[in-house]
């Protein structure tokens, strides 16, 4: 069908949810319109305390995994535990099976590396999902830091892929999101001037349009 648009799973960074996250990048689903819908699910984590210990005053935020005993993450914490993960694959994995098919997916911050840790897992051939995801978008991303998880980070990801990052990004280092970019094979890469956000401004909204009429 000439209408058909391209249906794309978004996953949400760490301490955000749906609703954030479909807020926060508001610009790129109105300047993409006519090529993608967008679809979000939150984490089944819920977030109590920050990184430092203190306790949150919002209780809409959520997260894939921890990285502490006591429920904090940092994507820079070396640790040997990855509290929450193997709970939020399931969860992935019913979302994808309740709602799916998706032609994409699309991760920020934690939610980019739990992409790419997806990416790996359909590439083995162990996501167990009755359809393949037919590109990805990393936005912010980075390879995680915990031992369970250098396992994903192995191999090289012939998927096609699209990263985004900021020279500014203060949150993730702009080095940590080219190391990620290449564990993949011929990536193509968004990199703009600001910080730890969704770009969408028309070089950028150029770019993903660019990337995403290869799989109209």
């Amino acid at each position: 069908m000439a209408d058909a648009k391209l249906k794309i799973l978004c996953v949400h960074g760490y301490r955000q949810s749906d609703k954030i996250f479909a807020e926060k990048t508001g610009a790129l689903r109105k300047g993409l319109k006519k090529l993608a819908t967008f679809t979000y699910f939150t984490a089944p984590h819920q977030v109590l305390q920050d990184s430092d210990g203190n306790d949150c005053n919002d209780d809409g935020q959520f997260g894939w995994w921890f990285s502490k005993d006591n429920r904090t993450y940092s994507a820079l914490h070396v640790a040997d535990i990855d509290l929450g993960y193997h709970e939020s694959l399931q969860a992935f994995r019913k979302f994808c099976l309740d709602t799916g098919p998706y032609d994409g997916v699309l991760g920020f911050s934690q939610g980019a590396c739990m992409v790419s840790i997806i990416c790996t897992l359909q590439q083995r051939q162990i996501l167990d999902l009755p359809f393949n995801f037919k590109f990805a978008i990393i936005m912010a991303g980075f390879k995680s830091l915990l031992s369970p998880h250098l396992q994903f980070f192995t191999d090289q990801i012939v998927l096609p892929s699209l990263h985004v990052f900021g020279k500014a990004d203060r949150v993730i280092p702009i080095e940590l999101s080219q190391e990620l970019a290449k564990n993949f094979k011929d990536p193509t890469l968004i990199i703009h001037e600001g910080g730890h956000f969704v770009p969408a401004a028309a070089p950028q909204r150029k770019a993903y349009m660019e990337f995403l009429q290869k799989f109209i």
